[in-house]
């Protein structure tokens, strides 16, 4: 049986931890959200870090933020989206594994019936590579796991993912009043005892979601 114990307070930018107590195997763990509230149990801490910006002055779209991400709107094709999206263990905390959860949907068709994102979640699937993230489709989102433990040292601590997404050319006319919300959303669970993200096949970078780690972090990311 679990039992939960949960803290609260409230910041500007929410960390979200769960640890389970009683007969199962439990892990210190840390979930992020754009949220007010903070909910800890202790030694994995890890933040999101997820910063739109606009680097041309003279582009016409704009980005604002709704409570859970960012909301670009007046978007043409080819207009280069400036968002930059990375996790980074905080000072006291254990060595971690994290992971982070991409939503991209069009506001205006959350559905997805008339509006494809696919192209812009590719950009950060191939952006992703650079640093060697393994990746999981989730059907509504992409769910990508940084392969190695975040540390304290200088060096590794902090796992960048993209930094911009690019309006695909291909766009036309049932795109013209997209509002693209893009949510991106952190996971952390403690490295020791706990073997690394892996992927399905080697020179593969689909995850295995039946490995361990993984597991953990989706139950953080899924919880209801």
């Amino acid at each position: 049986m679990n039992k939960k114990r949960i803290l609260t307070a409230a910041v500007s930018l929410s960390l979200v931890a769960v640890v389970g107590i009683g007969a199962t195997l439990a892990y210190f763990t840390d979930k992020t959200e754009v949220a007010t509230n903070v909910f800890t149990t202790g030694n994995v801490n890890v933040s999101l870090i997820d910063q739109a910006f606009k680097n041309d002055s003279d582009a016409t779209w704009t980005f604002a933020e709704n409570g859970s991400g960012y909301t670009y709107s007046n978007i043409m094709p080819g207009d280069k989206l400036g968002k930059n999206v990375a996790v980074q263990i905080e000072d006291g905390s254990q060595d971690c594994y994290v992971a982070v959860r991409v939503q991209i949907k069009n506001n205006n068709d959350p559905e997805g019936l008339t509006t494809d994102m696919s192209e812009l979640y590719q950009q950060v699937v191939d952006a992703s590579a650079i640093h060697n993230w393994l990746y999981a489709e989730t059907g509504d989102s992409i769910v990508f796991y940084y392969p190695t433990a975040l540390t304290n040292t200088s060096a590794e601590n902090i796992a960048p993912l993209f930094s911009y997404l690019t309006v695909p050319k291909t766009w036309s006319n049932e795109y013209l009043t997209a509002d693209l919300n893009i949510n991106v959303q952190a996971a952390a669970v403690q490295a020791v005892n706990l073997g690394a993200p892996t992927a399905v096949a080697e020179g593969s970078r689909v995850a295995d979601t039946t490995g361990e780690c993984v597991i953990e972090l989706n139950k953080l990311l899924f919880a209801e």
